[in-house]
């Protein structure tokens, strides 16, 4: 019997019990479908968070006061520091920074922000004029504040978007006197839409002169310092360069943490994976649970075919004839079930990929692959048994078989 003569009768074998059928393949077609989304998953979250980095800047370096020995992607927890970091810190890496193309002190902190009797409490960061080169965040109305307002502490401010939207509706807000706790400050700019990245409210965020700002908390010490680096391939180098200065600045201790952006994205992408792993390890014991149904289904099929198995030997069929139709039904179960899943699951992920913009599953042609061989191979290996009690069968004993 050729192969395609063994698909035909695996066929019409598997049609005889279409219900039991459908029933045997409807594990295979969950394991698989669990296994494609959860990886797509994995996949579409690593690609969102690179590009919630990525949003942030390139060459991104991050500063923070305190020291940690390992490597977290967040830095030491606020208050661990035991040296802050200082304005004079940033000045030193803007002279001798060679390979940073921009440095900005960061301060951050709430405060309610009011005018003409609209409130609104808000995100209140004091920074300098280089902050928006380093993030990439545009203007939509106005300007940002120049080197000059950062170096006096003008008291005027930018806002985000809902900021401009809460307070000032259609209104053009630019010069414009809101409060901001206790002081007036003048505004000068609206900062373009940019929404939500990594949990911080872009649009919902009042950036003010970090002189100023200091003035008005009555704070000295950074939150941190945020750099960029010249170009990717300067990033190691610019990080080496600005350790070794901040390290001179602090007498010798290195009593910060510095991390850049591709080692955050690197950790990250190492959790993410790790964690795809372990899911797709999950999914797949949904479908080891198909191929044990594969081998019952096909044990209970041996005992009701056991006269069909003694009349095939008894006009011809050798051993290895009934092994073959009895494997081959088993790939063939495995196969309808693998199709059946994949579908499964690449309609599911277009169904996540509905829901957000933002985050899209990521199905790669591997992971199809992955899943469609994986669930023929279950076919095949726990088919192999039942096959193999078939062609065990003696023809006599079988033929007696009512």
């Amino acid at each position: 019997m050729s192969l395609w003569e063994s698909i035909l009768a695996a066929l019409d074998s598997l049609r005889a019990n279409l219900f039991r059928t459908a029933l045997t393949m409807l594990g295979i077609s969950i394991g698989v479908a669990a296994v494609i989304v959860l990886i797509a998953m994995g996949e579409g979250t690593k690609s969102y968070i690179s590009n919630e980095f990525y949003s942030l800047g390139t060459n991104l370096i991050i500063v923070q006061p305190g020291r940690t020995e390992t490597k977290s992607p967040l830095g030491p927890p606020p208050g661990a520091a035991n040296r802050d970091l200082t304005i004079q810190d940033v000045r030193a890496l803007e002279r001798h920074g060679t390979l940073l193309s921009a440095v900005s002190p960061l301060m951050m902190g709430s405060a309610t922000i009011s005018i003409a009797g609209r409130q609104r409490d808000v995100m209140v960061l004091g920074t300098d004029d280089s902050l928006p080169s380093i993030l990439s965040i545009g203007m939509a109305n106005g300007r940002f504040y120049s080197e000059n307002d950062s170096f006096a502490g003008r008291r005027v401010c930018t806002i985000g978007w809902v900021v401009k939207e809460e307070l000032f509706g259609d209104a053009n807000p630019i010069g414009s006197i809101v409060r901001v706790a206790r002081s007036e400050f003048r505004v000068i700019g609206v900062m373009e839409k940019k929404g939500t990245s990594l949990g911080m409210d872009f649009d919902d965020i009042i950036f003010m002169p970090v002189r100023a700002y200091q003035k008005l908390f009555d704070q000295s010490a950074l939150f941190g310092i945020r750099a960029k680096a010249r170009s990717q391939e300067d990033l190691d180098a610019a990080v080496d360069q600005s350790r070794k200065i901040l390290t001179r600045m602090h007498h010798g201790e290195e009593d910060f943490t510095m991390v850049d952006q591709e080692a955050m994205l690197s950790t990250m992408g190492s959790i993410l994976d790790t964690l795809s792993y372990i899911l797709a390890g999950i999914a797949a014991i949904s479908l080891v649970v198909g191929g044990i149904g594969i081998m019952n289904i096909l044990l209970v099929s041996v005992t009701e075919r056991t006269r069909e198995v003694g009349l095939r030997m008894a006009v011809g069929a050798r051993r290895r004839d009934i092994l073959k139709q009895f494997v081959t039904e088993s790939v063939v179960l495995g196969f309808l079930g693998g199709a059946l899943g994949i579908a499964a699951g690449l309609a599911g992920n277009a169904a996540l990929g509905m829901l957000s913009d933002k985050f899209q599953p990521a199905v790669s042609a591997g992971t199809v692959a992955f899943a469609a061989g994986f669930s023929i191979v279950l076919g095949l290996l726990f088919g192999v048994y039942p096959a193999w009690r078939a062609a065990a069968l003696d023809p006599i004993l079988a033929l007696r078989r009512e």
